[in-house]
């Protein structure tokens, strides 16, 4: 079941996860007006060879809980992910 919870003193909501997929909460709440808070993280890429190689980390890249979409650029060997605020930390590998 999807529910939200809107702090109008925080300017925050908290969406339960539901059947919306969160390109669909996002689109909602900036046609409402209230436009998600997103960012754009630049990542470097290691061991990119070809686009098949591009196309399997993209495709990762945008499975990942939070992240809203993600272009790669083979020739630079960089990745652009555009995430959702507060739903995922990006962390520099290796994260230990």
């Amino acid at each position: 079941m999807l529910g939200a919870d809107v702090n109008l003193a925080t300017e925050t909501a908290r969406v339960t996860p539901g059947v919306a997929a969160l390109s669909d909460i996002v689109a909602a709440l900036d046609s409402a007006g209230y436009p998600a808070a997103q960012q754009t993280t630049t990542f470097d890429i290691d061991g990119m060879n070809c686009a098949s190689c591009t196309g399997r980390v993209e495709r990762a890249l945008k499975a990942v809980p939070g992240a809203l979409g993600a272009r790669l650029n083979l020739a630079t060997g960089t990745a652009q992910v555009d995430w959702m605020q507060g739903a995922v930390t990006p962390t520099p590998w290796p994260a230990w």
